[in-house]
């Protein structure tokens, strides 16, 4: 999703020049945080190293102590 994304965002005409590629970049971004929280994509809570730059995830835990999704 992402990737497709990009390429829509590059074939717009513009000159790929440092300033735009960040504005792109920050597009991006934008709509990556989008997509986590619609529940569209969600962290793996299970990766060695968790980075949460685009923000908490939205999680709960059952009577087990073990991690449950937070359903809208």
């Amino acid at each position: 999703m992402p990737y497709e994304y990009y390429r829509v965002m590059c074939k717009q005409g513009a000159l790929l020049t440092e300033y735009t590629l960040r504005l792109i970049g920050s597009d991006i971004e934008h709509y990556i945080r989008k997509l986590l929280y619609d529940g569209e994509i969600k962290y793996n809570m299970n990766a060695r190293v968790l980075n949460f730059s685009m923000g908490k995830p939205r999680i709960l835990f059952n009577n087990d102590g073990q991690l449950e999704d937070v359903q809208s």
